[in-house]
């Protein structure tokens, strides 16, 4: 059974936690967090984005919101693991 509940701004499933924001002109950018300090944003619909200083604000503390929550996800079931260890992550192809 593949769990799938909102955590405010995110969207979590078993196999990945993504959310959405738009860019200065509005267009929807689809972001996945991997639990790597970083956010994969799609870009593949669009031609370019156009981030404010407000947009790369919200990037930054969603990254750091995933992080957290990929520390206390992994932290419950392995004590030692470490954001220094993440897990293996499937990259899409």
């Amino acid at each position: 059974m593949v769990r799938d509940y909102r955590m405010k701004d995110f969207t979590i499933t078993e196999e990945e936690v993504t959310s959405l924001i738009h860019d200065a002109e509005g267009d929807e950018l689809y972001l996945r967090f991997d639990y790597d300090e970083c956010v994969n944003i799609d870009t593949s619909k669009l031609t370019y984005i156009h981030l404010t200083l407000a947009n790369l604000r919200e990037l930054t503390d969603l990254i750091e919101r995933a992080e957290d929550y990929f520390n206390k996800k992994f932290a419950m079931g392995n004590p030692s693991k470490t954001i220094l260890e993440p897990p293996i992550v499937k990259n899409n192809e």
